[in-house]
């Protein structure tokens, strides 16, 4: 009882006022629609409304009430404030909050807007950009509220840091424990996810009884409609889901079933179709933000909306397409679906109805989003529509005349584009082409695949000359004759292939005349001369699709006594082949070989094709494939031997270009830029080895008594300073790697990382000292003592590439053992004795310039860390450096180490800062690309072909390797050993 309608209107006349207020289903869809715009988003309710708005003394006796008490004394109470049930309390409650927040428009302006347009009676929505302006926005409505008497509460987000700021400020917020999978809150009755940031859905089982909604009781018209009114979808999300139903109901409608009869058996089966995907609904997930890599100001924003109709429906879906940059998002907005009315109507006018909620749809979304729009762009398959709203609709019928007027009061012309009806997402809501799709990632909730291309790769119009002639008016009388081909040479792909069908669609009309004549009719395998026919037809449509004033004067002359050579004017571009018309009607080059008695027919007189006619591809691609994918210039040659084609060799290229086996054949594995060098590379003041990387060699035979057996080496080496150490190992077994290691750790120390490849020896090796190093720390007296904080770094399978830092002194080490190897066979001791000398000359070597004039400052070497000499020759104290201070040996020994790394650091480093290759950048692999697995151990034509999967980035946001399902398995390969397929889906 805190704010006095009485103050600024009088009586009944403050609802009458209120009714004519914006309509109530559109006030809640732009409020969800704001709702998903920033990243953080932000929900409240006010308490008890109604009871804080107090009426005047005159009115409150509209509210009058009896009570008895016990004693039977009658008492006559009235509701001083506005009450639940009231039919004027929402509209007067909802004035007054608003005249409360504009007296506080100018100091507060944007909690005033949101107390006013991002309010639905007690709730409000709203969403910023950033965690800090929802904090500021969410105390300021706060205090507009507390001003007017309005106490607003149970504040949610998404945002921890929100709801812990207002929790923090006294402010009350909801129970809701958002580190739970089910941390959903109703909000304007979408169920919403604060911990995901999620729109979810939920099926009521229980309240509609579960075996109503599991198949096992057949339901009633009655049920049916109660159970899609429950599905409560403002923004039509998964109206895709709900149409299936809604022409189901329209169905039953029809059959003429009362309320509380039961479905027949086919409508049942329909009924049992659609609860199979009712489970999917709980499952679905969409973001409440439309975009989450970035926010709407930092990039373009598009509005695309996309039509279709079907017989059974209409279907319309906006869709918000972000660009900056190289980032590309896409998501839904809103979608709405109509069942088509019991009225038969033609499929056009559907689709026309359909582009007119889909203009409707958009305007709607428009108006409501607050996201600056730099483009919209309406999408529709079907060619008559877009020629309607292209053209003088006045010309066409009422129907067609007042909703393309309509259509043109929001929307421009050229905003109206073509989309094949494959890429029509819309298609989704109108028919199930099986069960749909309910992911987060199908295409109905993220847009169809080109809208994450370049404009360039959106889809055209196709180049027809297309009318819309059904719809004109009775009065308008128009003519016109189009040649049309029996034949669509575009819809095939190979040339002995439409030959065949032209040539059975000729064999037909040909037995039909046979079967009226009482003859047998033409059966088998199609003969020689039906195909040449057949040929000879595709040539003549081609030439006549292409050049038909040439041939219509080569026909008006050919039964003439005049040359048809003059026949042709100059102005054609066949004017200089002399073209004439044989006895098939086919067009030929009058060449100058006639004499020629060892020439052919055709080698005389070459038939002429356009040089960009589908005919002409097919035929360029025949002899193409049929010279096995090489030869070229054969290939060409044996076609000029038949046809005259201008710029053939031009036509062949874009047909090699095209040709998906060639293009499978160039194919190469790109590989991306070259990584940053590890941290095990570069951490310098470290102990050596470190940071080890291990590998084996060999084998190598030697003698043991009477009998030969085979030794490898362990190779480990300090990644830091590039240090070895080797190891004789008498096996590849696990238990024998293991020795090694243990061997290598107990001589050289702990590593803190191993990296290596995945050999099973290996993994066996870290599954075991893992094992090892867990049962250790268990025992309470060495639990102090033991450090247990080395791990094991594992390569991606085939890749050696990314252990060069270890194959390379492998190399080394394989190098000088042959050119010290002897001609009999070693025993174990002197393998072993030539290892150690191998390991002492390698770690020898020099890591920077040896200088040529200048003695003084020798070359940096893996042994100056490990002994701090080249070769440990020099004793480790044999002069005073500091004078009296550094008399110790030891302390002597640090000054020179860091000496070294220092020298390490400055001399070293440059030189393994510059990249040996792989400098640019190049088009990263993508999930479902279609890859084949480079295997250099088998022929190309044997390396298996796969689908990508998953992909696996680098720390510098690069993939390095990806995950690949193939035929005979799921491999993880590296990206230099993936060679992407250019494999393209053409759309007709």
């Amino acid at each position: 009882m805190v704010w006095d309608a009485a103050a600024t209107t009088h009586g009944v006349s403050l609802n009458s006022a209120l009714l004519k207020g914006p309509d109530q289903l559109s006030e809640l869809f732009a409020i969800l629609v704001q709702f998903r715009e920033g990243r953080i988003a932000l929900s409240g309710d006010v308490r008890e409304m109604f009871l804080q708005v107090l009426m005047r003394a005159e009115d409150q006796q509209c509210q009058r009430f009896l009570w008895y008490d016990q004693d039977g004394t009658l008492h006559v109470y009235v509701l001083q404030v506005m009450s639940f049930g009231a039919c004027c309390s929402p509209s007067s409650a909802h004035y007054v909050k608003n005249l409360n927040a504009k007296r506080f428009q100018g100091d507060y302006p944007a909690a005033a807007e949101v107390i006013i347009k991002r309010h639905y009676v007690d709730d409000m929505l709203v969403s910023v950009a950033t965690e800090e302006e929802a904090i500021k926005l969410a105390q300021q409505v706060k205090q507009v509220h507390a001003e007017g008497g309005f106490e607003i509460r149970n504040w949610i987000s998404n945002s921890k840091r929100v709801v812990q700021a207002l929790q923090e400020a006294g402010t009350e917020e909801k129970n809701l424990d958002m580190s739970s999978e089910i941390a959903t809150e109703k909000v304007l009755g979408m169920w919403w996810c604060t911990e995901s940031d999620t729109f979810t859905y939920k099926v009521g089982w229980d309240r509609y009884g579960r075996a109503l909604l599991e198949g096992r009781h057949r339901p009633t018209k009655r049920e049916m409609l109660r159970i899609l009114m429950s599905m409560f979808d403002p923004l039509g999300l998964i109206a895709q889901f709900l149409m299936y139903l809604k022409i189901l109901l329209q169905e039953v409608w029809r059959s003429g079933i009362d309320w509380d009869d039961q479905i027949d058996d086919v409508l049942y089966k329909k009924w049992q179709t659609w609860l199979e995907v009712l489970p999917q609904v709980e499952r679905i997930s969409i973001s409440r933000s439309y975009f989450r890599q970035q926010t709407a100001a930092n990039g373009d924003v598009q509005l695309h909306t996309f039509v279709d109709a079907s017989a059974n429906g209409i279907a319309a879906a906006c869709y918000l397409r972000f660009t900056h940059g190289n980032i590309v998002e896409c998501s839904l907005v809103a979608a709405k679906t109509r069942v088509a009315p019991l009225k038969f109507l033609s499929i056009p006018r559907l689709e026309l109805q359909a582009a007119l909620i889909g203009a409707r749809l958009a305007r709607s979304v428009f108006d409501a989003l607050t996201i600056p729009i730099s483009r919209r762009i309406y999408w529709s398959d079907s060619q008559d529509v877009l020629f309607w709203i292209k053209s003088d609709h006045r010309r066409y019928s009422q129907f067609v005349a007042f909703r393309v007027s309509e259509i043109l009061d929001t929307t421009e012309m050229h905003e109206w584009m073509y989309v094949p009806t494959k890429q029509n997402v819309a298609d989704d809501g109108t028919k199930w082409q099986g069960l749909p799709d309910l992911t987060s990632q199908s295409r109905w909730f993220i847009g169809p695949y080109f809208l994450y291309c370049s404009e360039e790769d959106w889809p055209r119009s196709p180049q027809s000359s297309h009318t819309a002639e059904l719809e004109l008016r009775p009065s308008v009388m128009s003519h016109f004759i189009a040649p049309t081909s029996v034949i669509c040479v575009d819809e095939y792909s190979c040339w002995d292939r439409i030959v065949k069908v032209v040539a059975l669609l000729h064999r037909f009309p040909s037995n039909c005349k046979l079967k009226l004549l009482k003859k047998p009719t033409i059966v088998g395998p199609v003969s020689s001369q039906e195909l040449k026919v057949a040929e000879s037809y595709l040539f003549r449509q081609a030439q006549q699709e292409t050049f038909p004033d040439e041939v219509a004067h080569l026909r008006r002359f050919q039964d003439t006594s005049e040359s048809s050579v003059t026949a042709v004017p100059k102005s054609s571009p066949l004017h200089q082949k002399s073209p004439w018309l044989d006895h098939y009607g086919v067009m030929r080059m009058r060449g100058r070989i006639a004499a020629c008695d060892y020439a052919t027919e055709d080698a005389k007189y070459p038939i002429i094709l356009p040089r960009d006619h589908h005919t002409t591809r097919l035929i360029v691609a025949h002899y193409h494939h049929k010279l096995h994918h090489q030869n070229h210039e054969t290939v060409i040659n044996e076609i000029r031997q038949k046809f005259s084609i201008p710029q053939l060799r031009s036509t062949y290229t874009k047909v090699r270009n095209n040709c998906q086996r060639c293009k499978n054949d160039r194919a190469v594995p790109r590989a991306p830029i070259m990584a940053d060098l590890p941290l095990a590379r570069l951490d310098a003041f470290t102990r050596p080895f470190t940071h080890v990387g291990v590998d084996f060699f060999g084998p190598y035979e030697v003698v043991v008594g009477r009998r030969i057996e085979k030794r490898w080496g362990l190779l480990a080496t300090c990644l830091t300073i590039r240090a070895i150490h080797i190891e004789v190992v008498h096996s590849l077994s696990t238990n024998s790697c293991i020795m090694a290691l243990r061997n290598f750790i107990s001589r050289r120390g702990k590593p803190q990382t191993f990296y290596s490849d995945r050999g099973t020896n290996f993994v066996g090796a870290n599954r075991v000292l893992e094992e090892i190093d867990s049962i250790i720390k268990e025992e309470e007296l060495m639990k102090e003592f033991v450090d247990t904080d080395t791990s094991w770094t594992f390569l991606p399978p085939a890749s050696p590439h990314m252990g060069g830092s270890w194959e390379r002194l492998i190399g080394s080490v394989k190098k000088n053992l042959m050119a010290i190897l002897p001609a009999r066979k070693l025993t174990d001791e002197v393998l072993r004795n030539l290892l150690t000398e191998i390991e002492s000359t390698v770690n020898s070597r020099p890591l920077t310039h040896v200088p040529v004039d200048d003695d003084s400052a020798p070359a940096l070497t893996p042994n100056h860390f490990l002994l701090r000499s080249t070769n440990g020759s020099k004793p480790l104290s044999n002069a005073d450096d500091s004078g009296s201070v550094l008399r110790q040996t030891w302390l002597l020994s640090q000054v020179q180490a860091n000496r070294f790394w220092k020298r390490w650091v400055t001399d070293y480093l440059p030189e393994i800062t510059r990249r040996t290759k792989w400098f640019v950048h190049t088009k990263p692999i993508e999930i479902n690309d279609i890859v084949v697995i480079v295997d250099p151990k088998s022929p190309r034509n044997c390396w298996p072909r796969g689908r990508i999967i998953n992909i696996h980035l680098g720390k510098d946001g690069q993939p390095r390797s990806a995950t690949v399902r193939t035929t005979s398995g799921i491999y993880e390969r590296p990206t230099t050993k993936l060679a992407v397929l250019d494999i393209r889906r053409e759309t007709k």
